[in-house]
C-alpha cells in the first residue's frame, strides 16, 4: 500500500463517523492510490462484479464534497466516457 499523506489521514478521521460502511470501504480504495479511479476500477479493487454496488456510494461521497470528480476518460470495457474520482 502506498504512503498516505498525514493531512489526508486526519481529514479522513474527521469524516469517517459521518459516512457509511460501504462509503468507508470505497474511501479506503481511493485513499490507497494517487490515481484518478473510475467506478469500475473501484468495483474491481473491491472484488465486486456489479458496478451498482459502488456507484450510489460514490455519488453520495461526491455530493458530500468528500471526493471530487476529475477529468473523464473513455472506459475500456464499455467504450463510453466515464467519471473518475479522487480525494
Amino acid at each position: 500500500m502506498k504512503k498516505i499523506h498525514q493531512n489526508s489521514r486526519l481529514s479522513y478521521k474527521e469524516i469517517k463517523p459521518k459516512i457509511g460502511k460501504r462509503q468507508q470501504t470505497i474511501m479506503d480504495v481511493i485513499l490507497g492510490t494517487r490515481r484518478l479511479l473510475t467506478d469500475r476500477q473501484i468495483m474491481g479493487q473491491l472484488g465486486y462484479s456489479d458496478p451498482n454496488l459502488v456507484r450510489p456510494r460514490i455519488t453520495e461521497l461526491l455530493r458530500k464534497g468528500i471526493i471530487t470528480e476529475g477529468t473523464p476518460i473513455k472506459c475500456v470495457t464499455t467504450g463510453r466516457l466515464v467519471r473518475r474520482v479522487k480525494r
